[in-house]
């Protein structure tokens, strides 16, 4: 009997780290402590460095947002009436018909979180919430800045006029504030917060009782991907 072995986050943590390296060889060490090497350094940070970082970072969490819903995918074609274990074909099957419902927009959407009852779960209705919001921001306008109803789910100042994701620093400190860190979080924190919480999420998930195993030897790699 086979469990299919659903994506971990250890991918995602593992670039946290390599972002979190490059930020500590890009903040400016100055040796001549002058006044304009002291400035000068700032002005690279800000203008170039942080906002190269902060890039990598939000694309990873564009990321991370679309292997929550493979993984829900995945789980959904799993769910069972009875939890009984079910069989490779059978579990291939429902997992192309689990991709054809998502494709119904809303309804695909609304079918899948009463299937797996997400709304039960605090993580769905809040930082998952945040997450795809954010991912829909940064993908679906070209300037990259936070829309309305983004603004809105942050409690952001709506008087203020923002600049992108990766350069506004009163939006990254809305966004750690959802996520309770602190308010001078740096981007790789707040993704490695979405990560873990992704994560428990999923397992959470994972554990409902009507979620079966797959029995029949394991699932190839070329099964799993895609919608």
């Amino acid at each position: 009997m086979y469990d299919t072995h659903d994506m971990d986050t250890a991918v995602a943590q593992d670039m946290i780290r390599l972002i979190r390296a490059e930020a500590d060889r890009r903040v400016p060490h100055v040796v001549d402590d002058s006044e304009e090497a002291i400035e000068a350094a700032r002005d690279q940070w800000l203008s170039s460095d942080e906002p190269f970082l902060n890039e990598l970072c939000l694309l990873l969490l564009v990321a991370l947002r679309h292997q929550v819903e493979r993984e829900l995918v995945r789980i959904a074609a799993r769910t069972t009436d009875d939890g009984e274990a079910i069989g490779r074909e059978q579990y291939r099957e429902k997992l192309k018909a689990e991709r054809e419902y998502l494709k119904q927009k809303k309804y695909g959407w609304k079918r899948l979180i009463d299937l797996l009852k997400l709304r039960s779960y605090v993580e769905w209705n809040s930082s998952m919430e945040t997450l795809r919001l954010l991912a829909n921001c940064y993908k679906h306008d070209l300037s990259q800045t936070a829309d309305e109803e983004f603004l809105k789910h942050l409690k952001s100042d709506l008087s203020l006029n923002y600049m992108p994701l990766a350069e506004s620093g009163y939006l990254r400190q809305d966004i750690a504030a959802s996520l309770s860190l602190e308010k001078d979080a740096d981007y790789w924190e707040i993704a490695e917060e979405f990560a873990s919480r992704v994560e428990q999420l999923l397992t959470d998930v994972r554990s409902q009782p009507n979620v079966s195993k797959v029995k029949g030897g394991k699932i190839k790699f070329s099964e799993l991907t895609g919608y």
